[in-house]
């Protein structure tokens, strides 16, 4: 379900950064042109992604030693409903001190590109 923060709208076929909201436990979404924050859902469906990092971010982060917004995913928005898809195979993971990229966390090769990620209230699908 989306939420939209101060009455914004997202789109279908909208491209879109999303990455997880520490305070509240969903997924952000942000237009990617803009930099707005959209909204929040906890789950959602992208096609055609790029996974990037800010490596000054990251670094901020290590030397902080607190995390912020610094990875994300960048695609078109084409669902708020995951159980319309098959989930891929690949379980996404990043951690901002032990992972350079986002990995496949079963064989810990990295994922840069995906056709198809979903977003649910736990994992991330690629």
């Amino acid at each position: 379900m989306f939420k939209p923060y101060n009455d914004r709208k997202v789109e279908i076929g909208q491209k879109v950064d999303v990455y997880k909201n520490l305070r509240n436990g969903l997924w952000s979404i942000r237009d990617h042109s803009t930099g707005l924050i959209l909204g929040h859902a906890d789950q959602l469906v992208l096609e055609n992604t790029e996974f990037k990092i800010s490596e000054s971010g990251k670094r901020k982060a290590i030397q902080n030693g607190r995390r912020n917004v610094h990875a994300y995913v960048v695609g078109t928005l084409i669902s708020f409903d995951v159980k319309d898809y098959v989930l891929p195979d690949r379980l996404v993971g990043y951690h901002f001190i032990y992972t350079k990229t986002f990995i496949d966390k079963k064989t810990n090769e990295p994922i840069y590109t995906a056709k198809l990620v979903c977003f649910t209230k736990e994992a991330v699908f690629a």
